[in-house]
């Protein structure tokens, strides 16, 4: 189940994201302020979903916790999983 869970947060982070956020509180133990939650659904989900799980795990975001989270970021940023290629005439 966890994997499944995992799965739909990688294809569907904002759904992931509403679904934690009203059927836990998962975000309010780590992120203190809400503009942060809100900055993070619209711009970075997939970064906001492993922030909140590196802290769960670590407390503060250091050593081998940080590799995720950059990869996470770049996913976000769209520098990960777009192979078009741009063709010129």
């Amino acid at each position: 189940m966890p994997f499944c869970l995992g799965c739909l947060a990688l294809f569907f982070p904002r759904l992931a994201c509403l679904a934690i956020y009203f059927g836990s509180n998962w975000f309010e133990r780590v992120i203190d302020d809400f503009l942060i939650l809100l900055a993070g659904f619209v711009f970075l989900p997939l970064t906001l979903l492993t922030y909140s799980w590196v802290l769960h795990q670590n407390g503060r975001v250091e050593g081998l916790y940080f590799v995720p989270l950059v990869l996470a970021l770049l996913a976000d940023l769209g520098l990960i999983g777009s192979s078009a290629k741009r063709t010129s005439k």
